[in-house]
């Protein structure tokens, strides 16, 4: 139990912290894709604007007469609202200007400020950007990148700006990577971490629970020895002077005590073993000898039992363990069936080795409770936990849980048509 407390802390934190790496790291690279897109587009606007080229005889001034002298593509914010291009910065741009018709074929290209591309290459591009459905994009050619913005002309035809922005989209590429090796680093490096420190932090629960546990063990022993002397005073009382409805009340009560407390010690060492050894069982087999012997106690109480148990089904599970999964659902769905109702127990197979058990009955007043509380310990659907109203005592579930789990299965309850159905899958 101890182990399989910090295995889920372990992962519950790993998944959390690898979680928050993810969006902030996303964040960031969102952000830095969004900028150098934004870079781009503003260079590009800038060209388009100035008739397909830069002036580089003018020279932009702050409010002081000063030149600019912030980089060219280093410090656009995304929420920047103004845009300059140093004098230096214009001989960094690398682009060619294209006119077209509006089928794409070129009427004239203004090559003077790219070496990388051909003019072969520059009409080939200029096709795909005048056909393609947005207006401006960044083409991926081999190993280069280029940014294009297609602009209407009032003559007819389209004038198409290309950016070779190769150095801005591979210095993005470089802080994606950067961040998942960071982000892969924090992960291993919080594994180990929170796997060497896992035990101090779970250690006041962990030593929480094992007190728990065993304060019920030794007060379930310790009840033992009273109830066992009440048990033989209450028979001596008889034998003396005879039965009568107060000995018979006592000893009903003795029995149901004995067995609450014989429930209270499996259930406490269900929880003590993180694990069994899982063997092929025959999971028909278990489940014809459980129903054979309960079809007569239904039955005997006017309530209608059937069963439909697919042959040759197997699974995973311990022989011992499985048969008392089986009786718990079947003793629990007799008890809770309405009277004159009906008890069924179905079993189909699931794979080569699996099986899906569902054992269900009649019960009228289900519709309006949680049944996501069926299986926490101690649980019954009359809150006031009336001895009369029900005979169980709210473990039963809980072990059947306990279980199946152990058998690396899964557990649930639903209401259907005035029906409950429990459903295991092993």
């Amino acid at each position: 139990m101890e182990k399989k407390i910090k295995k889920k802390f372990i992962a519950v934190a790993t998944i959390s912290i690898f979680t928050v790496l993810l969006i902030v790291l996303g964040i960031i690279d969102i952000i830095s894709v969004a900028n150098v897109r934004k870079e781009v587009f503003l260079v590009l606007k800038y060209i388009a604007d100035n008739s397909g080229t830069i002036p580089y005889d003018t020279v932009e001034e702050d409010e002081d007469g000063d030149d600019r002298n912030r980089p060219f593509l280093t410090e656009i914010s995304l929420f920047e609202k103004e845009f300059s291009i140093t004098q230096e910065g214009k001989y960094e741009v690398r682009y060619f200007t294209a006119v077209s018709d509006e089928s794409g074929i070129v009427k004239s290209l203004d090559m003077n400020h790219i070496a990388a591309v051909s003019q072969s290459d520059a009409a080939l591009y200029t096709v795909q950007a005048v056909l393609s459905p947005v207006s401006k994009d960044i083409l991926r050619k081999g190993t280069s990148h280029y940014a294009y913005l297609r602009r209407k002309l009032k003559s007819g035809g389209y004038m198409v700006i290309f950016i070779d922005c190769s150095r801005q989209v591979s210095s993005v590429y470089a802080t994606v990577k950067f961040s998942l090796y960071i982000g892969l680093a924090c992960m291993v490096l919080f594994f180990i971490i929170v796997s060497i420190f896992a035990g101090y932090a779970m250690a006041p629960i962990i030593n929480n629970m094992e007190s728990q546990k065993q304060f019920i063990t030794n007060a379930s022993h310790e009840l033992k020895t009273p109830l066992a002397v009440i048990r033989a005073n209450t028979e001596v009382m008889e034998m003396v002077e005879g039965k009568s409805e107060w000995t018979e009340s006592t000893k009903k009560q003795i029995q149901r005590m004995s067995e609450l407390i014989s429930q209270l010690i499996t259930l406490s060492k269900l929880q003590e073993k993180d694990a069994v050894k899982l063997v092929e069982v025959d999971f028909t087999k278990e489940t014809k000898d459980v129903t054979g012997d309960f079809k007569t106690v239904v039955e005997n109480d006017g309530k209608h039992f059937s069963t439909k148990i697919a042959e040759g089904v197997k699974c995973h599970a311990d022989e011992k363990g499985l048969h008392e999964l089986i009786s718990i659902l079947l003793d629990n769905a007799a008890k809770y069936c309405d009277e004159g109702g009906e008890v069924s127990v179905t079993l189909t197979k699931r794979g080569k080795l699996g099986g899906i058990l569902t054992v269900a009955n009649s019960y009228k007043e289900g519709e309006e409770i949680d049944y996501e509380k069926f299986f926490e310990r101690f649980y019954r659907e009359d809150s006031s936990h009336n001895q009369e109203s029900k005979k169980g005592y709210g473990i039963g579930l809980s072990m059947a849980q306990n279980l199946t789990e152990m058998f690396r299965g899964r557990i649930s309850a639903k209401y259907h048509d005035g029906m409950i159905y429990f459903i295991v899958t092993l």
